[in-house]
């Protein structure tokens, strides 16, 4: 799946995966040691995250339901945890330092291309 920040005209990511079962989000990116520059993990649905045994720091964008970006975190560290985003339909975990060269802002619309999300 492609990730794409329409507001802006620049993509996210070009391979991403999708968690949307209990296992699948449980999981996440745990046991993974990075990800590679235009990977990605949709999860759906999510309100928080956390890093706690991760090995690596992530970039995450937190969405609503019009798929428009609510929440912004940028090298989130292992062993961290996000606040909750009540509105938050789901969440973007991209490579640290992706969203220095496709910034995102609050407001920003996102398209998934390649799933109905």
């Amino acid at each position: 799946m492609i990730i794409t920040n329409i507001t802006k005209g620049t993509v996210l990511a070009s391979n991403s995966g999708l968690a949307r079962t209990m296992f699948e989000r449980m999981k996440g990116l745990l046991g993974r040691d990075g990800l590679a520059p235009g990977e990605g993990l949709v999860i759906m649905p999510c309100t928080s995250i956390h890093t706690i045994g991760m090995r690596f720091p992530i970039d995450t964008v937190f969405f609503d339901k019009n798929r428009r970006a609510i929440a912004v975190i940028q090298n989130m560290r292992p062993g961290r945890l996000s606040a909750w985003h009540i509105r938050a339909k789901g969440v973007v975990e991209l490579p640290a330092g992706a969203l220095i060269g496709s910034p995102v802002e609050i407001g920003d619309k996102l398209d998934f291309s390649g799933m109905a999300v």
